[in-house]
């Protein structure tokens, strides 16, 4: 039911820590299919780097919480002058003006640093996203597929040929757990990541980011699974990376990147990780696993179609360009 919202009564202000919950709350309304949790965003916040920009902002009527707004950068793809933006409203308080109000105080707050490119995301079903952004001046740069399976119905069969062919030839398939003993393991998953990381389609040329940095956000994510955290090896060398990660609402199950160093592609290494990774959700017990591929990244989506997975409504990027060779 909808509930009508006083503007005078309404206020825009900083994010504060007592926040999180509410926040949350409006996040997960908004998204109910993608619910995230306290200890997330807690993590997230706590683990940025100051070198990337970012805010966020609340817009509260009658004591409550209504909308969420914020502004960052992103880590793998930096730019200074280069930022992302979100504006969600609590559904029942949508059609009010309070996503105007949010929109305008994280905008003027993004103003201030000189952009070049504001990026937003929307899921293309959300029509009352999409023309929040398009009457902004926003326009589509980009789309990613968001792909779904019923882990309980993948048939492995067809697949275990190419896993028995593999391991005949001397290649290895452990997860990070299993791979504890090595002592270099943390900076090889590292190096790999970014190799994967690498040539995955993205906006802005790709810089990468710190081992620390790699550590905060992936190793210590209160999302890790470290037994869906999948290498292949040979010889000790970390060839091939399957990541599936497990979210803390719901317990849903989401894929991370998958990628084979560039010396390594074509021997069917990424869909032997991801076979083995589906394996470990179906014994696990898990029903389904959401992925998401950039719509020019005609491989993985070739291999996700193969495996069964079906595509839901696509994510849509939204971008508005100020000038200055953008």
């Amino acid at each position: 039911m909808k509930s009508t919202v006083n503007p005078t009564n309404l206020t825009i202000r900083p994010f504060a820590e007592a926040d999180y919950a509410a926040a949350v709350e409006v996040n997960n309304a908004v998204y109910p299919d993608y619910p995230a949790s306290v200890e997330e965003w807690r993590h997230t916040d706590r683990n940025r780097d100051p070198k990337y920009r970012f805010a966020r902002f609340v817009a509260e009527a009658g004591g409550r919480v209504v909308g969420v707004s914020q502004y960052g950068q992103s880590a793998s793809n930096y730019h200074p002058r280069k930022f992302w933006l979100e504006v969600l409203v609590h559904p029942q308080q949508q059609g009010q003006g309070i996503g105007k109000a949010l929109y305008q105080r994280v905008l003027d707050a993004v103003i201030a640093f000189d952009p070049l490119t504001v990026r937003a995301g929307v899921r293309e079903d959300l029509q009352r996203g999409v023309r929040f952004l398009q009457e902004r001046g926003f326009a589509e740069e980009r789309r990613a597929w968001e792909s779904r399976l019923d882990v309980q119905a993948f048939d492995p069969a067809p697949y275990l040929p190419l896993l028995e062919r593999l391991e005949a030839e001397g290649f290895e398939f452990k997860s990070i757990r299993e791979l504890e003993a090595d002592p270099e393991r943390d900076r090889k998953l590292y190096e790999l990541e970014l190799a994967a990381e690498r040539d995955m389609p993205a906006p802005d040329a790709y810089t990468g980011y710190d081992f620390e940095h790699f550590v905060r956000h992936y190793l210590q994510s209160p999302d890790l699974s470290p037994d869906s955290w999948l290498v292949a090896l040979k010889d000790g060398e970390y060839l091939a990376v399957s990541t599936i990660w497990k979210a803390q609402e719901g317990g849903e199950l989401y894929n991370g990147a998958t990628g084979t160093r560039p010396e390594w592609r074509r021997r069917g290494l990424a869909l032997a990780l991801k076979v083995r990774n589906l394996l470990w959700a179906k014994r696990e017990g898990y029903a389904q696993i959401k992925t998401w591929n950039d719509s020019s990244n005609r491989p993985m989506l070739a291999i996700n179609e193969r495996l069964g997975f079906w595509k839901m409504p696509a994510w849509i990027t939204f971008r508005k360009d100020f000038g200055d060779g953008a």
